[in-house]
């Protein structure tokens, strides 16, 4: 186990997980394609870029899985209840489930626990912003305070995605 400080000041525990990710069944579900997600991008002038609250931890671990994130500290032995960072399977797990919660909207891109809503005017961004949160929300699932609003042309998040494909 190893304590990481964060820069908001909170600390992350992280523990290797090394031995267990030999016998972890992998989701392999798939992260959207660059390209794919490019083109869906072509019209939009709206941007908003949400990201998920500690992502992996919003999702339970079965309780089965539980005793064998097992680690010991100092203070004891513990376990992990919800999808611990570490785990091989996690991003995708976690993916899918983000994949899934946003499915069959429009206006959407979800990499892991980041979502970028967007439309081609301020009114279909709003619109689609609204649908997206209630979704999120119907899911479960809670946002970090760090949203980035209507953001127009200079989403770092779009330059980064064209980065990685125009080179």
């Amino acid at each position: 186990m190893v304590v990481v400080p964060k820069s908001n000041g909170d600390v992350r525990i992280c523990i290797d997980f090394t031995k267990l990710n030999e016998s972890v069944k992998r989701e392999n579900y798939p992260l959207p394609a660059v390209e794919e997600s490019l083109a869906k991008l072509a019209n939009a002038r709206m941007f908003t870029k949400l990201d998920a609250n500690s992502s992996f931890w919003q999702t339970n671990l079965a309780e089965e899985s539980r005793p064998l994130t097992t680690f010991i500290t100092p203070f004891g032995r513990y376990c992990c209840n919800r999808l611990p960072f570490g785990i091989n399977s996690a991003s995708e797990f976690f993916q899918k489930r983000m994949s899934e919660t946003v499915e069959g909207y429009q206006g959407v891109l979800c990499h892991m626990d980041d979502v970028l809503v967007f439309g081609s005017s301020q009114e279909e961004h709003d619109e689609r912003l609204e649908k997206i949160l209630e979704a999120i929300g119907k899911a479960g699932l809670t946002l970090n305070e760090k949203w980035n609003f209507q953001n127009r042309q200079s989403n770092s998040w779009v330059k980064s995605l064209t980065r990685r494909v125009v080179g």
